[in-house]
């Protein structure tokens, strides 16, 4: 009855009834064709492996075919068995197998919907039962030569997706338990690569809890994330990565020791980088010395390369506010101009037409001025200035509205033809 298939329910029921009998010794190899067999439904697969595992008995040698299998379920099978087994008893290589495998369950397309909310959670709990030592070098086998293989810009790069959240998961088991102190160029090696479309926070990830408390580890890992590069272009892309671990974004504190690194190994272009801009925009109230612009300033007086270089960026940075500011002076002009121009025709057509639209007859100014009326009445005098009879100008408008203003019953049932305006006239009467 087990073995045939399509047992449905009856047949996951005598399974679960199985479970420490003694029979699961003999039907064991039944037991194991149903754990292997992909056509076999999930509830029967878990409790056929729920029997063997209750026996205590070996099931190394399942793993392997379960990885081959590589979809959801199989690759859940074998993480329970991993963990019923111990991670001590299986070789590295099989476990980095089946983490590769897993990396595969993530979705390389952002529109697909999860059908199953929690389908991969079997993979955070397997990591949980790994050393620091392990977790270091799963690290290096799945980050060794990852990279981009799909060639488009960062934000519509998923080719790395399911190996970054599975490093991600090691990165968070083995910051929690590792002692200090940690290798900063180890640390980099696994981060460099990876790519994450959403930042995680401290409370939920110990890699960035750590690295963010952490500041001499962190500052090491940032010094490190700019061997090799040679353009202004590549550090800011670089520093300002979004995409990269959350755990090195810069905070304030960090600007400062990267400016020192920069003029310690004469990079002028590392150190324009990270030196502040005068802000030009900075409110009265906030206006005075800038600590950091003065410790720059003091900075490039000690060597004649960066001393240029800082007379060039405030150069550059004067002719830039310079042209922007015009730039806003001459887009303010216009469109005062247009303001003043649009009063000024209003003002004469409220004066020629004056007579019409106090007698209700100016049916565009009045409709205008019926939605002021009813929404922004504060705002009356400004569109009329003071011009015009609003109050008789309204009721007149009524009086020559006269049948097409629909009745209260019309209005609830949807039935009536008037305007909008005469609607909301007839709300105001």
């Amino acid at each position: 009855m087990i073995v045939r298939e399509g047992g449905g329910d009856l047949r996951a029921l005598l399974l679960e009834l199985l479970s420490g009998s003694p029979a699961v010794t003999s039907l064991r190899p039944e037991l194991e064709a149903i754990v292997l067999d992909a056509a076999a439904t999930s509830q029967c697969r878990r409790a056929a492996l729920d029997c063997l595992v209750n026996e205590k008995l070996d099931l190394a040698f399942m793993v392997d075919p379960l990885i081959a299998s590589a979809t959801n379920e199989a690759l859940r099978l074998a993480a329970k068995i991993v963990g019923y087994l111990g991670v001590a008893r299986l070789p590295r290589e099989k476990l980095r197998d089946l983490l590769l495998a897993c990396a595969n369950l993530y979705p390389v397309d952002p529109r697909e919907r999860e059908r199953v909310i929690g389908s991969r959670y079997f993979i955070r709990i397997l990591v949980r039962d790994f050393d620091a030592d392990l977790c270091g070098w799963l690290l290096d086998e799945i980050t060794r030569g990852l990279t981009c293989t799909c060639g488009a810009r960062s934000w519509d790069c998923h080719c790395r997706d399911g190996i970054s959240k599975i490093a991600g998961h090691l990165l968070d088991r083995y910051f929690d338990i590792a002692e200090a102190p940690r290798d900063p160029a180890r640390i980099w090696g696994w981060l460099k690569p990876l790519h994450f479309h959403r930042s995680a926070s401290a409370k939920d990830s110990p890699a960035v809890r750590v690295l963010h408390e952490e500041h001499h580890l962190r500052r090491e890992i940032q010094r490190l994330m700019f061997e090799g590069l040679t353009t202004r272009e590549a550090m800011i892309d670089q520093g300002i990565d979004r995409y990269g671990h959350a755990g090195l974004s810069f905070q304030h504190d960090d600007i400062r020791p990267m400016m020192d690194h920069a003029i310690a190994t004469g990079n002028v272009e590392l150190w324009d980088v990270f030196v502040y801009s005068h802000n030009f925009y900075r409110a009265r109230g906030e206006r005075g010395p800038d600590e950091l612009r003065h410790y720059a300033r003091q900075q490039a007086h000690q060597n004649p390369d960066f001393l240029a270089r800082w007379a060039l960026r405030q150069r550059r940075q004067f002719r830039s506010w310079r042209e922007m500011r015009d730039r806003r002076n001459r887009s303010q002009a216009r469109w005062r101009r247009r303001e003043r121009a649009g009063e000024e025709a209003a003002v004469r057509s409220l004066t020629n037409d004056r007579s019409l639209i106090e007698a209700g007859l100016h049916r565009w100014w009045l409709a205008h001025i019926a939605r002021y009326y009813l929404i922004q009445p504060d705002e009356m005098q400004e569109l009329t200035h003071g011009l015009i009879d609003v109050d008789a100008a309204l009721r007149n408008y009524l009086r020559v509205l006269g049948d097409d203003i629909p009745t209260l019953e019309q209005c609830a049932l949807g039935t009536a033809r008037a305007s909008v305006v005469g609607s909301g006239l007839v709300l105001v009467s």
